[in-house]
């Protein structure tokens, strides 16, 4: 009997090694377009993405390169993962133009279900349409200048405060964490009027490191964050937490966040309940906005809708904007000379210690090319995928797309290709937004899709800019940046595998050095 079964099994193995030699069980053959490298019968390329799964976007990033234009892959998945992966900017176009038939998709929204539940970023169709409307409603110009502003400036003025503390007692301090805190106050208060303190107390050193009291909104923002960030690239993931003990992990994070904005809303509706609806419109936040408006079918906005909407933003502004400046910094540590620009022109518009307002904007044309450029270099969302609603050809690289398989397309890679940004296009150099005039350019969204592009285009790009130039103007007149010790933080190929930044000051210039893998630190002396 034993016998038999096995020789049953080896048949069957036999059959999937036949039916399958290029791909995972499950998928359709495709001899126009090329595998990625590695793809072996049945798994396909389950191995290959889960080997490289630290360098995930370099390896992105090389199969481009090697394939061209499209290439594909598939993973052995319930159910089997079979996506089309462009980086012609015309497929893009095509994609991102047309959201009622390239959407979120089933599996996308189920990875991140327990984070975005039906917010904006989860949802399609009518449902996305009635809340980007209503949530663009705080994008205006009086609100930039009134509202945001006196924001952003109270909370660069907490990070200055926690440089200067750091630098009395000469410790290290994490600065990724400072702008993630900083980010996270800032959107919190433009979402939902109240910020979470992170900023507010004083740290303590630890080991030679300046570190500020845990927060828990924080804390389980990110944990939640990373639990479906990671979704992606396991196959099973369901059955993995459940044995894991991420589930008990996700249901805490989600009770505190949960509970954390209900508190806020119920206050909110207290308010209003007595009469006390904020009369100007630029005092209004985003959860003022939803809880004026109604669901198309006249019934009140429900607190978890109320919820998933802020939520949603927070995922938007707070955590893309702080991880673009750190490579900001890790860039301008790299390139001294295009930090005395930098400086240079925040000194020249600003004076030494003012703060950056809504109208300086416009005056730091060098200061903003450089955020451009880091975000074309490190994509703030490097990857994104569609699912087609039916069959339909991509028009660029004449490649039929199947219904209800994935479509993506890779902002790291595309920002990185020679073939759209030149021969230079590995290189930082900010001047490449600047035209012959001297004004800040404007590149097509679809050629540089880090915000999105298309009708999806992200509501909140000139207001991330916004708070990235006021943190960038706070730090670069105060300190230089040195850097040393990078090879130890490179892959074979001489790729950067994390930030690691430690920051001396030396005659009120500062110099930046790595230290420890896995931290963004600074020392201040």
């Amino acid at each position: 009997m034993i016998l038999y079964a096995a020789l049953a099994f080896c048949a069957f193995v036999a059959f999937l090694y036949y039916k399958y030699p290029d791909r995972a069980v499950g998928t359709r053959p495709r001899p126009d377009v090329p595998n990625a490298d590695d793809t072996v019968p049945i798994f396909g390329g389950t191995f290959s993405i889960s080997s490289n799964v630290q360098t995930l976007h370099e390896w992105v990033l090389n199969q481009a390169k090697k394939h061209g234009d499209v290439w594909r892959t598939t993973i052995l998945a319930y159910p089997p993962v079979d996506m089309i992966l462009t980086t012609n900017v015309t497929d893009v176009e095509h994609i991102l133009r047309d959201p009622w038939t390239y959407e979120k998709g089933v599996d996308q929204k189920r990875q991140n279900s327990d984070l975005f539940g039906h917010g904006i970023f989860a949802a399609d169709g009518d449902e996305w349409k009635v809340q980007r409307k209503v949530a663009s409603n705080i994008f205006n110009v009086k609100n930039f200048r009134d509202f945001y502003s006196p924001i952003f400036h109270h909370d660069a003025t907490q990070v200055v405060r926690h440089l200067e503390q750091a630098s009395k007692i000469g410790a290290f301090i994490d600065i990724h964490d400072l702008l993630l805190r900083s980010t996270l106050d800032s959107f919190l208060k433009i979402s939902m009027g109240e910020d979470r303190g992170c900023l507010a107390s004083d740290g303590t050193v630890v080991d030679g490191r300046y570190t500020l009291p845990p927060v828990e909104f924080a804390i389980a923002f990110d944990t939640l964050n990373s639990i479906c960030a990671k979704r992606g690239s396991i196959p099973f993931w369901q059955v993995i937490e459940k044995l894991n003990g991420t589930d008990a992990k996700r249901d805490w994070c989600q009770k505190v966040l949960h509970g954390n904005a209900q508190k806020i809303i119920d206050k909110k509706r207290q308010a209003y309940a007595a009469g006390q609806v904020p009369k100007d419109k630029s005092k209004q936040d985003l959860l003022d906005y939803f809880m004026q408006t109604e669901n198309d079918d006249g019934t009140p906005v429900t607190d978890e809708q109320l919820r998933d909407v802020v939520i949603n933003f927070i995922v938007a502004g707070r955590d893309t904007t702080a991880q673009t400046l750190s490579w900001v910094f890790y860039e301008l540590s790299k390139n001294p000379q295009i930090l005395a620009k930098v400086r240079q022109e925040c000194l020249s518009v600003l004076g030494p210690t003012r703060m950056c307002d809504y109208n300086d904007l416009k005056e730091l044309k060098y200061t903003t090319a450089t955020f451009n450029e880091v975000l074309r270099l490190y994509a703030n969302v490097p990857f994104n995928f569609k699912v087609p609603t039916k069959d339909d050809v991509l028009p660029g690289s004449k490649t039929k797309v199947y219904k209800g398989q994935r479509v993506a397309f890779h902002p790291y890679a595309m920002g990185r290709l020679t073939k759209i940004w030149g021969p230079d296009a590995e290189e930082m150099r900010p001047e490449r937004w600047i035209d012959e005039s001297g004004n800040l350019s404007k590149e097509n969204s679809f050629k540089w899709p880090v915000f999105n592009a298309g009708p999806r285009i992200c509501l909140g790009m000139n207001m991330a800019t916004q708070e990235a130039v006021v943190l960038m103007s706070s730090i670069v007149r105060r300190f230089n940046l040195e850097l040393c010790n990078e090879a130890n933080f490179q892959n074979s190929n001489g790729r950067l595998l994390c930030i690691a930044l430690q920051m001396i000051r030396r005659n009120g210039a500062c110099s930046t050095r790595i230290r420890e893998k896995g931290w963004l630190d600074m020392i201040f002396k």
